[in-house]
């Protein structure tokens, strides 16, 4: 909608006509004045220009101090894509002026900010979906894992618009807390369109080794998930971060970017990759667990034989007492009959 309004701060002004250049693009819908404004109106259009529209208001004059309202319904429906503002320019003139230079203020251009309808898109799929993670067998050799892991994104603008400048940050979890071992390695990165980035390390497929605390790894072993869920924080620094730049995507348009990764003997997985723990335990886990079975059975065996003594304690205390009453009693009937 385009309101306009005509206000006649001189004489009479005879013959009074409204001059409006629309942009490509815009078009004349309909008129919306006054019902007692006479209005004239003529359209043109050229393939150069856009559409011209040329008014003539009033019978043969806008009347001294009056004031016209105009309001035009344009149509935008063709614009497919947001470039430069919009201008329509518009020129009120009259027969009866004669001075140029009091035509300054008769002439006005619009800037129409254009506004982007963008609706992106963006989903994903990651394979293998689970692969299984933990402490290695005694005396393997330590390396990465043979199969990749492909994780392919796919950007789309499904809306009516072009969408300037698009950017994607993709993050990927590469470590376990509190450890900061790196759990994978970028092999490469590629995309459809535009460019994508990403701080290169050097291909590590060695574990350092940890002296850790034995209590410390069996509270970790038994208290361990089958599945534990790993996510990226804003600017975080323990996950990959690839930037990844497509610039303006028409509508319709589609960008794929594929992440092939290794997991290094430290493990785990991205987003909706799932990490699956075998549940082996290290060396000084399983003797730790021996140590203490031993323990408890030998404990066990103890206090099993510290009870037995008692109970036959108790039994021959039990069966001398009888066997002395039962003595005393036979002297007491032998010495009654004599």
């Amino acid at each position: 909608m385009l309101n306009i309004s005509l206000y006649n701060a001189g004489d009479d002004a005879y013959q009074t006509s409204l001059h409006i250049q629309l942009p490509k693009g815009l078009y004349f819908t309909k008129l919306v004045a006054q019902e007692e404004t006479q209005i004239h109106f003529q359209i043109s259009e050229k393939e150069s220009q856009g559409v011209t529209i040329n008014c003539s208001i009033g019978y043969l004059y806008v009347d001294h101090l009056s004031k016209v309202d105009i309001s035009f319904v344009l149509d935008s429906s063709s614009l497919s894509r947001a470039d430069d503002d919009l201008h329509i320019s518009i020129n009120a003139t009259c027969e009866n002026e004669l001075d140029p230079d009091l035509l300054s203020d008769n002439n006005v251009v619009l800037a129409l900010a254009q506004k982007h309808e963008v609706e992106l898109n963006i989903h994903g799929s990651v394979s293998p979906a689970s692969f299984i993670y933990g402490p290695s067998e005694e005396n393997s050799p330590i390396s990465c894992m043979e199969d990749t892991i492909n994780v392919t994104f796919y950007v789309s603008n499904p809306g009516v618009s072009l969408a300037p400048d698009v950017n994607l940050l993709i993050q990927i979890p590469n470590s376990f807390l509190p450890r900061d071992t790196k759990l994978f390695n970028i092999l490469d990165v590629k995309t459809s369109d535009g460019q994508c980035t990403y701080e290169n390390h050097r291909r590590d497929c060695i574990l350092p080794e940890e002296q850790g605390n034995m209590v410390q790894d069996l509270i970790t072993f038994l208290t361990k998930l089958d599945n534990r869920p790993l996510f990226c924080m804003k600017n975080d620094q323990l996950c990959w971060q690839i930037f990844c730049k497509f610039g303006d995507m028409e509508s319709g348009k589609e960008a794929t970017v594929h992440v092939h990764l290794e997991a290094t003997p430290s493990l785990l997985s991205i987003v909706i990759l799932e990490g699956r723990h075998n549940q082996k335990t290290k060396h000084s886990v399983s003797v730790l667990l021996i140590a203490i079975g031993s323990l408890f059975g030998i404990t066990l065996l103890l206090l099993l034989v510290l009870f037995l003594w008692k109970v036959c304690i108790s039994v021959l205390i039990y069966t001398l007492v009888h066997f002395n009453g039962l003595a005393s009693k036979r002297e007491k009937n032998y010495f009654s009959k004599h």
